[in-house]
C-alpha cells in the first residue's frame, strides 16, 4: 500500500509489482484445473489489481475502506498511520 506523500516513482514501482503479481494470478487461473485453485487465483487477481490502482492513485485500497466502515477509529484525530492505536488501547500524546 502506498503511503500518502510517496513519490510518484515509488507509487509506479509499487503498482507495477502488483500488476506483475496479478499476472501470476492470471497464469494460475488459466493453468490450474481445480475449483479451489481458480477461486484463489481470482482472489489474488482482485486483491492485486485493487492494490495497483490504489497505489497509482495514492488512495486507500478497498480493504482499508471496508475496514474503516466496519471498525472505525474511536478518535477522529487518529490517522491510518496510527491505526494500531485504535485497538482497545488509550492513545498517548
Amino acid at each position: 500500500m502506498a503511503n500518502k506523500g510517496d513519490r510518484v516513482e515509488e507509487r509506479i514501482y509499487k503498482s507495477l509489482w502488483h500488476v506483475l503479481i496479478a499476472g501470476v494470478g492470471i497464469y494460475e487461473l488459466r493453468n490450474h484445473k481445480t475449483k479451489t485453485s481458480k477461486v484463489l487465483a481470482c482472489g489474488l487477481i482482485a486483491f492485486h489489481v485493487d492494490a495497483a490502482i490504489a497505489d497509482a492513485l495514492d488512495v486507500p485500497p478497498l480493504s482499508r475502506r471496508i475496514l474503516d466502515v466496519v471498525r472505525p477509529c474511536p478518535d477522529d484525530e487518529v490517522t491510518n498511520d496510527k491505526r494500531a492505536a485504535c485497538q482497545s488501547k488509550k492513545i498517548r500524546k
